[in-house]
């Protein structure tokens, strides 16, 4: 059992590794490097610039569509990787976990928050920040079930123990939104739920 759970866990690496390298998007091109698919051009950053429109709610819906080069453009403008919405306190690692098309092998904005040598300056992203709902970006992940995002998050030291507000960890988050991909993916991490805590600790 011990020999399978070891092998699980190796392939978690490996998914996370060629779903999503460091540095490169699936094509290959460097993280944040402008995409056909992404509906942000530089020309249209530049008109954001222009008209007033370059704001953290900009960057949060480019962080949605998986758009990395204005990420980047926004950190060295000055931006945290850590900035925050005023609504729901979720910051571009939230977002980007949640809701953009890695399922493509297209997560330069993880790739670009996470990762040491992306040409961001300063430190990565926090990784097990909450937000409003205590949610980290791992739980959004399984929220939303977005298995190679979760892999991403895990293969770069995203805590599975987290409990959001309403005392949910990410495990149990994706059971109660059947994000069966996201859920077996955290079990073979060795995630537990609350039945297999009680049943550990009753063990011990």
């Amino acid at each position: 059992r011990d020999g399978g759970v070891l092998r699980m866990r190796v392939l978690i690496l490996l998914v996370a590794a060629s779903a999503i390298l460091p540095g490169t998007d699936a094509a290959g091109k460097p993280a944040g490097a402008s995409d056909s698919r992404s509906p942000y051009s530089t020309e249209d950053v530049v008109s954001a610039r222009e008209s007033g429109r370059f704001t953290l709610d900009f960057v949060m819906k480019a962080a949605a569509d998986g758009s990395g080069g204005v990420i980047e453009d926004w950190i060295r403008a000055g931006g945290s990787v850590d900035d925050r919405d005023a609504k729901a306190q979720n910051t571009m690692l939230m977002v980007a976990s949640g809701k953009c098309k890695c399922e493509e092998g297209r997560c330069a904005v993880l790739n670009i928050l996470l990762d040491e040598g992306q040409g961001r300056p300063g430190p990565p992203a926090a990784i097990d920040l909450g937000n409003a709902k205590g949610y980290t970006a791992l739980m959004m992940a399984a929220a939303y079930n977005q298995h190679p995002c979760a892999a991403k998050l895990l293969a770069s030291g995203a805590n599975m123990s987290a409990r959001a507000s309403d005392g949910q960890t990410a495990l149990e988050i994706a059971v109660s939104r059947k994000a069966v991909e996201v859920e077996e993916l955290l079990r073979a991490a060795g995630a537990l739920d609350a039945t297999a805590e009680v049943e550990q600790k009753d063990e011990v």
